[in-house]
């Protein structure tokens, strides 16, 4: 089993497992978002960005056999735009309404501490 590098190589076993089950979270937590008529979703679709982040991180969409536009999405320049604007309009949208998540951030750590 030490020696067996297939598991833990680049795009191996290990590798793929982890971006399955990132790719599940990100659809797990994106779900509720739609099918829901809660008024705190912005948690949501930070945890699911955040996966999806995650998950570009670790496809090597550069090296797949997919249009030019989609390597430009997902790899460098392309995606580090994409996420820092998904993660941008996430903060001013928490902001336009910051004294609700204040108090739905204070609700979470009391609950938590109790």
């Amino acid at each position: 089993m030490l020696y067996q590098t297939f598991i833990y190589t680049e795009n191996g076993w290990l590798e793929n497992t982890q971006v399955a089950i990132l790719i599940l979270s990100c659809a797990l937590f994106i779900f509720p978002v739609f099918s829901q008529k809660k008024a705190d979703k912005l948690m949501l679709v930070f945890f699911s960005l955040l996966c999806f982040s995650m998950v570009l991180r670790e496809v090597d969409v550069e090296n797949l056999n997919v249009i030019d536009d989609l390597k430009f999405i997902g790899h460098g320049v392309g995606r580090n735009t994409m996420l820092t604007i998904g993660f941008v309009a996430i903060v001013i949208y928490a902001l336009l309404d910051y004294k609700y998540y204040i108090k739905l951030a204070k609700k979470q750590i009391i609950v938590r501490n109790t």
